[in-house]
């Protein structure tokens, strides 16, 4: 996440990345994402990221994703969109950029 330096502070986004709606046309803003132990949204909540008003989520704070998270995105609605698979970086756009769709919620 080298790329994601902030003017001349020294330190970097551990999670990055943008939250768009289903139709791929325009950022989902205010959205939430939540890290969980198990598929879902089952097991215990890791930690969890706001979305900020341009759809876009990032932090400095340190997640554990070693033994792998789930992520959990909730939109405003309260619906919800699951990866049946873990994480184990915060590094969004290394599958949701070319290889996946793009980060998506209703």
């Amino acid at each position: 996440m080298d790329c994601h330096y902030s003017g001349n502070n020294n330190y970097a986004w551990v999670i990055a990345g943008s939250c768009y709606d289903t139709n791929f046309t325009k950022p989902y803003p205010n959205a939430t994402i939540k890290f969980y132990t198990e598929a879902n949204g089952g097991g215990l909540e890791i930690g969890s990221l706001e979305v900020d008003g341009k759809g876009n989520f990032y932090t400095t704070e340190n997640i554990n994703f070693k033994l792998g998270l789930y992520p959990v995105v909730i939109g405003t609605s309260g619906k919800k969109m699951s990866m049946h698979s873990t994480v184990t970086t915060g590094v969004c756009g290394s599958c949701h950029n070319y290889t996946t769709c793009k980060i998506c919620v209703k």
